[in-house]
């Protein structure tokens, strides 16, 4: 830690070097140590442009809708993306705790390697409750045993195959996993100074929470960038980007019926209201009161489930 001068040491020092009494011992003091040096990155030295962040920002928004939408079927999961911002890798090596569930994955066709960055408490929740794999509370452990690899793998897997479909809105991507490391430390194929996109996530699962981050260094997608699009109309990307988390009040409905004043008093317990429908299961769903989809009712989990057969056209 720095020692703080008083204003009289101040001032002793400023007339010692007006009076150049200092001597430049080779720049030691002056540069202090390089690695308690954060790095930032400077607007002209920007890889990626607000472009390129806005479409990344719109792929892991939807990434985490996806993986909020797979996960709640039993439990009550909540993921978000909290921020994503341009970085140098050094800064992101450096805020991974050791050990941590580092796996190195594709995305083909883009080059090279990125990251998939997370604690291993996460991963013992998720292989003990969703895997129904009995995996030890010890996770202070800096290896892991071929066993928790294996496991790891396994549920990385998962959250990278969720993540080819978040990407499939932009580009057509094969996701490859190659290996789980736990030291950061060991994974050289980066340069300090490279600039990476960090997307990092917060995953509450039975409201425990976690985070988890991808790594996406600037070499793995240089070719792309400014060759990205989101498919389909620009202002569906924009109203997505911008609205993609507000919540619109969703209307399942068997049939409409009329009824007179007189056999509205009438209804009571067990009353049974006949509708003009055959049974087919067909329900219309409403969003905000408009009707934008059809679908069936049934049973999933043993729960009552509907399943869109049809999306209707939307002209406005």
């Amino acid at each position: 830690m720095s020692e703080v001068l008083s204003q009289s040491e101040i001032d002793a020092l400023l007339a010692a070097m007006a009076a150049g009494d200092i001597i430049d011992d080779g720049g030691s003091n002056n540069s202090g140590n390089e690695n308690d040096v954060t790095e930032t990155v400077l607007e002209d030295s920007l890889k990626f442009s607000d472009e390129d962040i806005h479409i990344l920002e719109y792929i892991h928004k939807e990434y985490a809708q996806i993986i909020s939408s797979n996960m709640s079927k039993n439990l009550n999961v909540r993921v978000s993306l909290a921020s994503i911002q341009e970085i140098r890798y050094k800064e992101f090596s450096n805020s991974i705790p050791y050990p941590a569930v580092i796996n190195l994955f594709k995305l083909n066709p883009l080059e090279g390697y990125l990251l998939f960055e997370t604690s291993p408490e996460l991963v013992v929740q998720i292989a003990n409750v969703f895997f129904g794999e009995d995996v030890s509370g010890d996770v202070s452990k800096a290896e892991f045993s071929e066993r928790d690899k294996d496991i790891s793998m396994k549920i990385v897997k998962e959250f990278i195959e969720d993540l080819e479909k978040a990407w499939d809105k932009v580009l057509k991507v094969n996701s490859t996993i190659e290996h789980v490391q736990t030291n950061p430390a060991k994974i050289t194929m980066f340069t300090e100074n490279e600039s990476v996109v960090l997307a990092s996530f917060s995953i509450s699962i039975c409201e425990v929470n976690t985070l988890f981050n991808i790594c996406i260094p600037y070499s793995s997608i240089e070719n792309y960038l400014g060759k990205l699009k989101v498919k389909g109309s620009p202002c569906e990307f924009k109203l997505s980007n911008n609205f993609g988390d507000a919540n619109l009040n969703i209307k399942v409905v068997l049939d409409n019926i009329e009824l007179s004043l007189g056999e509205l008093m009438n209804l009571q317990k067990g009353t049974i209201l006949s509708t003009h429908k055959r049974y087919q299961n067909k329900v219309s769903i409403l969003v905000e009161e408009k009707h934008c989809f059809n679908g069936e009712v049934g049973l999933m989990e043993n729960r009552k489930a509907v399943k869109i057969v049809d999306c209707l056209e939307r002209n406005d």
